[in-house]
C-alpha cells in the first residue's frame, strides 16, 4: 500500500467529536458521572479524560531542538551516544576512598559524564579523582565553585558546578561565610573559567526541591527564582549580563511520574528563555536530569529500577542534556555489585534499542502534554511571582517561605500515600515481605558547619516510603522476638462479591505493613474462621462480609469459648459504634491511614 492510499483510508474513517465520546463513554459508566473521570494532580492541574486537537489553536507547540550542550568525548563507533540529540549518561557517585576505581568502571561500561556528590572537607580528593578525566563533569555538595576550581587547578573543560550557594543554604541551612562573600566567589569562579565556555560554572541544583517532596511547579517555579537572583547578584558584581546567562545550567531530579516530568522540562525552557528575554539577554538552557530518591523503596530495590527507567524516559523525551542515574540500592546503602551497571545500562537501552533521543521533543502535537505543559508554565510562573513578591529568593529563603511550602506539600504526599489516595508499588502496594536491608540511609537535613555565618531553616528531604518501612522493621523485630510472623487472616464470610473483594483489599493493606497475610476462598461460619485462626496462630483476624451482616457475626463470635485474635472489620459500617460494643477492635476501610491502623495492631502486640 503506497503512502497517499494509507491517507486516503485514514480519511475515511470518522474523527469522533466530544458529545459522541461523551456518550459512549458514558454508556460503559452506567450509573456513574462522567465527571468523576476528571481529577486534579499534586499540583492542582486539572486532568480530564479526554482532550480534542481543537485545543491546541493559538497554542505555542513543541521545543525547537537545539544543538545538545555538551558532546560526549571519543563514543564508542557505531553506538547511539555519538548521535546529536543524545544525552550523556552517568551513574551519581558519592566520593569516598574506591571513588577513581568505580569512575574507572563506570567509564568504561558506557558513561559518558561524571557526576560526583562531595563534601567541604572532601575536595583534597576530588584531584586525585579527576586526574586524567576528559569527559564532562558534574559536581555538587560545595558551597561555591571557586572550591572545586581551588581544589583541582586542572579542572576538565566541560560540565557543570551545581553548587550555587543558594541551593547550599537551602539543603544545609548554612553557609560558612556570609552569602555576599560566596558570591563575590561566584563571580570570580566566572572569571577564572572565561577560556572554558563549555564549563557551566553557575550550576542551579533545583533537585532539593523535589527532594524536599515539593510538586513539579513549585520545583520549575523556584529553580528560575534562584537563577533569577544569581544573574542580578553576579550582574551587580561587574559580570556582563549575557556572559552570566552563558555560564548557567539547571539540575532536576524527577519522579516516575511520565507526562508532568516531561511537561515540567518543556515548560522549564519556554520560562527561562522568557526571564533571560525580560532581562534583555538569550537564555541558554543546559539541563540535567537526575533521578531521584523520594520514591525509592530500600526494601525492595528492584522496583527502583522500574521507577528509574521512567524517570530516565521522562528526562530524555523532555529534551535533557544529560541523564544521571542513581543505582537501584542507593537508598539501601548499595551493597548489590551490579547495581551501577544496571543503573548505566537502563540509559543505554532508552537509546540503544527505544531511540528516544532519535525524535525531537517526541510529546510535541499530543494535545493533553500541550496543554500540561502549558498549565504547568502557568503555575511555575505563580511560584516565581511569589518569590519575586517576598523580595527575590534570597530574601524568601530567610524567611522560610519556599522550604514551609514545600514541607506542606510533602505532607499531601505522605498522608495520600498514608491513606490509599497515591500509591508506592512495592511500598504501600503489594509488599514483598523481605529482610531488611543492611544499611538503610535515614532522610535528613545536612549538618550545618560550626560557626555558621549565615543559616535558614533547612529543606528538609523525604523518602516516602520511610513510615512503611518502619512499620515493616518493628514487624521484623517483633518476629524475631517471638519467633513466627504476624500473622493476619482474612475470613469472607456470606459468600457475596464484596467479601472477597474486601478480603483482597485487606491483604494489601496489611501487608504493606510485613504482616504475614493469607485469604482463603471464604469460611461457611464465625467459628469455622475462629479455629482456622486459633490453629494457625494467627494474631489479626479480619471480618469480610456485607454491612448489614456483622452485627451478627460479632455477636457469634463474642459467644465461642477461649481466646480471641484482634477482630478487624473489613469496611466502615454505619453503625461502627455499636459494632465496637460487639467486639470489633478495629475497622479496616478505603479512608484508614495505613501507618496509623497497622501502627496501632503493632503496638497491641509489641506490649504483649
Amino acid at each position: 500500500m503506497s503512502t497517499l492510499e494509507a491517507l486516503e483510508l485514514a480519511v475515511r474513517f470518522p474523527v469522533p467529536n466530544r458529545s459522541t465520546w461523551e456518550q459512549a463513554a458514558q454508556a460503559e459508566l452506567k450509573a456513574t458521572p462522567l465527571a468523576e473521570l476528571t481529577r486534579r494532580s499534586l499540583e492542582g492541574v486539572e486532568i480530564r479524560p479526554l482532550y480534542l486537537r481543537e485545543e491546541l489553536q493559538d497554542r505555542p507547540s513543541g521545543i525547537p531542538w537545539i544543538q545538545s550542550a555538551w558532546k560526549p568525548v571519543n563514543p564508542v563507533p557505531g553506538s547511539a551516544q555519538g548521535e546529536p540529540g543524545a544525552p550523556l549518561v552517568a551513574v551519581p557517585l558519592d566520593l569516598a576512598q574506591d571513588s577513581a576505581r568505580v569512575v574507572g568502571q563506570g567509564l568504561t561500561s558506557g558513561e559518558t559524564a561524571l557526576d560526583l556528590r562531595l563534601s567541604t572537607t572532601q575536595t583534597t580528593a576530588l584531584n586525585a579523582v579527576l586526574e586524567g578525566v576528559e569527559v564532562p563533569v558534574f559536581l555538587s555538595g560545595l558551597e561555591d565553585p571557586l572550591a572545586a576550581l581551588e581544589a583541582v587547578p586542572e579542572f576538565p573543560r566541560s560540565g557543570a558546578l551545581f553548587c550555587d550557594p543558594l541551593s547550599f543554604l537551602a539543603r544545609t541551612g548554612a553557609l560558612t561565610d556570609s552569602l555576599e562573600t560566596r558570591l563575590d566567589r561566584v563571580a570570580e569562579a566566572v572569571r577564572r573559567t572565561e577560556a572554558m565556555p563549555d564549563l557551566a560554572v553557575l550550576g542551579v541544583d533545583a533537585g532539593l526541591w523535589h527532594e524536599g517532596g515539593a510538586d513539579v511547579a513549585q520545583q520549575t517555579g523556584w529553580a528560575l527564582a534562584t537563577g533569577l537572583d544569581l544573574v542580578r547578584a553576579l550582574v551587580s558584581r561587574g559580570l556582563g549580563l549575557q556572559q552570566v546567562l552563558d555560564r548557567m545550567a539547571f539540575a532536576f531530579t524527577l519522579s516516575p511520574r511520565l507526562f508532568p516530568e516531561m511537561a515540567r522540562l518543556r515548560a522549564f525552557r519556554r520560562l527561562w528563555a522568557r526571564v533571560a528575554g525580560l532581562l534583555g539577554g538569550e537564555g541558554r538552557v543546559r539541563l540535567v536530569v537526575r533521578t531521584g530518591r523520594l520514591h525509592r523503596s530500600a526494601w525492595d530495590p528492584y522496583t527502583n529500577l522500574i521507577r528509574s527507567t521512567v524517570e530516565a524516559f521522562a528526562g530524555i523525551c523532555g529534551g535533557a542534556d544529560a541523564v544521571c542515574i542513581e543505582p537501584m540500592d542507593a537508598a539501601a546503602g548499595g551493597g548489590i555489585r551490579a547495581s551501577r551497571r544496571h543503573a548505566s545500562s537502563q540509559a543505554l537501552v532508552l537509546l540503544e534499542e527505544a531511540s528516544l533521543h532519535r525524535v525531537v521533543d517526541p510529546g510535541a502535537g499530543s494535545s493533553y502534554l500541550e496543554i500540561l505543559t502549558d498549565q504547568i508554565a502557568e503555575k511555575a510562573w505563580s511560584c516565581l511571582q511569589a518569590i519575586e513578591k517576598a523580595g527575590g529568593m534570597t530574601a524568601a529563603l530567610r524567611e522560610g517561605l519556599p522550604q514551609k511550602e514545600a514541607a506542606a506539600t510533602a505532607e499531601r504526599r505522605l498522608k495520600a500515600l498514608a491513606t490509599g489516595r497515591g500509591s508506592l508499588v512495592g511500598v504501600s502496594q503489594y509488599a514483598v515481605r523481605a529482610e531488611p536491608p543492611a544499611a538503610a540511609k535515614p532522610a535528613g537535613p545536612l549538618k550545618a558547619p560550626a560557626g555558621a555565618a549565615e543559616t535558614v531553616l533547612p529543606v528538609h528531604p523525604q523518602r516516602l516510603a520511610a513510615a512503611f518501612e518502619a512499620l515493616r522493621l518493628r514487624t521484623w523485630a517483633l518476629e524475631e522476638r517471638r519467633g513466627r510472623p504476624v500473622r493476619a487472616l482474612m475470613a469472607p464470610l456470606g459468600g457475596s462479591a464484596t467479601s472477597r473483594v474486601r478480603a483482597q483489599f485487606c491483604v494489601t493493606f496489611l501487608g504493606a505493613a510485613g504482616f504475614m497475610t493469607e485469604s482463603p476462598v471464604g469460611f461457611s461460619s464465625v467459628a469455622e474462621a475462629l479455629a482456622e485462626a486459633r490453629r494457625s496462630e494467627v494474631d489479626v483476624l479480619v471480618l469480610c462480609a456485607e454491612d448489614p451482616e456483622y452485627a451478627g457475626l460479632l455477636d457469634e463470635l463474642r459467644g465461642l469459648p477461649g481466646e480471641r485474635p484482634i477482630v478487624a472489620v473489613a469496611g466502615l459500617p454505619a453503625d461502627a459504634d455499636g459494632l465496637r460494643e460487639r467486639g470489633a477492635d478495629l475497622f479496616i476501610h478505603r479512608d484508614a491511614d495505613r501507618v496509623e491502623t497497622a501502627g496501632g495492631i503493632l503496638a497491641r502486640l509489641e506490649a504483649l
